[in-house]
This record gives C-alpha cells, structure tokens and sequence, in this order.
C-alpha cells in the first residue's frame, strides 16, 4: 500500500520499495510515538523518494 502511494507520485516499483523501506526503518524506533502512522509514513516515504531522485532539491529551488 505504501509503495504503490509512492509510485503514484511517478516512482518505479524499485524507487517505491526503496522509499517505503526508508520509512519502515525510521519508524520502527520511534512506533510507540507515531500517532497518526499512515500519515507519517506517508510523509517520510515522500521525502525518502524526493530525496533519492533528487526532486527535492529541484521543488525547492523552484520556491
């Protein structure tokens, strides 16, 4: 569920597996914290997938 929410965003199914993956390893310390956990997931496998391709730093040079 999580990757095919990062491969809507334009991600292959590797890219997904990887960002999802991500954001399964930073959450696991932090799970009994995490209130809303589809929302921060989705939030870091985001990120995690802006961050790998690169994408991030060109939305924000695009501010």
């Amino acid at each position: 569920m999580l990757t095919r929410f990062v491969m809507r965003m334009g991600a292959s199914p590797h890219e997904a597996a990887e960002a999802a993956h991500a954001a399964f390893v930073e959450a696991f310390p932090k799970w009994s914290q995490i209130t809303t956990p589809r929302a921060w997931l989705r939030t870091v496998a985001t990120r995690a997938y802006l961050r790998q391709t690169g994408l991030r730093d060109q939305l924000i040079l695009q501010l």
